[in-house]
């Protein structure tokens, strides 16, 4: 009887000591980047919100250097929104957007949606107007 008592103290006190060392780690974290504090902790679609959009290639056979092209270019767009957002393919012929914390669905809907812009500037003239001069 006192074996069974003993050990289960022995279970108990290593419990409480875990949970206490779980503890310290999620309110102070560990080494000097405070891996595993509460704060560093990402939190994804389903804790903070947010808007999962997927897109569906209109392409019959794209090819996947066309299909990085567009993650890449999008995953540009969404950083704008937040940094925690994720843009990734799905299958062979969908591309998956989440960006947590954000609520106004349609605006980055129509954000994403716009087609890229080109801008020429003139080399000569740029120059000329960053140093004063007229042109």
């Amino acid at each position: 009887m006192k074996k069974e008592r003993s050990k289960s103290i022995v279970i108990l006190l290593t419990f409480v000591l875990l949970s206490a060392l779980g503890a310290y780690c999620v309110l102070f974290g560990l080494g000097k980047s405070n891996a595993g504090n509460m704060e560093n902790i990402k939190l994804g679609l389903d804790l903070a919100g947010g808007v999962s959009i997927t897109y569906e290639i209109a392409d019959e056979n794209p090819t996947q250097t066309d299909i990085d092209d567009t993650i890449y270019k999008l995953q540009r767009r969404v950083d704008t929104y937040s940094t925690e957002g994720v843009v990734y393919q799905e299958g062979s012929n969908r591309i998956s957007i989440e960006i947590p914390g954000v609520s106004d669905a349609n605006a980055i809907l129509e954000d994403l949606g716009k087609p890229g812009s080109l801008e020429f500037i003139d080399e000569e003239n740029m120059e000329k107007k960053m140093s004063g001069e007229e042109y």
